[in-house]
This record gives structure tokens, C-alpha cells and sequence, in this order.
């Protein structure tokens, strides 16, 4: 009889040592997951930010082709016959 709840206590000894793991296990699981998700969070931001860059840089260069056409246009302008100051030139 001693020797069975001996074998009782040592197998309830076991298996408080494996939950012990278990929820080790598990707390370190749930700090993972919580850095993840602030990993993933961080990227979201920079994700944001570099989307917002690239809507500017398109922005210049609209800006940059609407320009470019403008002078286009005046040196075609400048560059016809009827043009006074060409024609002096």
C-alpha cells in the first residue's frame, strides 16, 4: 500500500512538472505572438509611410510632365515664324 501511494506521489510529482512546462510554454508562446504582432504593426507604418512616398514622388513627377509640356509648348511658341522676337534673332 505505501509502495503504490508512493508510485501515486511520484507519477502526481511528474505530472506537475510537465503543466509546469506546459504553461512555460505558453507564456513564452503568448510573448512571442505579442512581438509579432508589434513587428507586424512596425511594418504596417512603414508600409503606410513608403506608400505615402511613392503617392508624392508620382505627384512630382505629374507636376514635373505638366511642366515639361508647358515649356515644350512655348518653345514651339517661340519657335514659329510669326514669332517677333525669333525673327530678329
Amino acid at each position: 500500500m505505501a509502495r503504490a501511494i508512493e508510485r501515486l506521489r511520484t507519477w502526481i510529482e511528474r505530472i506537475a512538472r510537465v503543466i509546469e512546462r506546459v504553461l512555460g510554454w505558453n507564456e513564452r508562446i503568448a510573448r512571442a505572438i505579442e512581438r509579432l504582432n508589434q513587428h507586424i504593426e512596425r511594418a504596417r507604418t512603414w508600409i503606410e509611410r513608403v506608400a505615402q512616398a511613392i503617392e508624392r514622388l508620382g505627384q512630382h513627377i505629374e507636376r514635373a510632365r505638366t511642366l515639361i509640356e508647358r515649356i515644350a509648348r512655348a518653345i514651339e511658341r517661340l519657335s514659329k515664324p510669326r514669332c517677333l522676337v525669333y525673327t530678329y534673332l
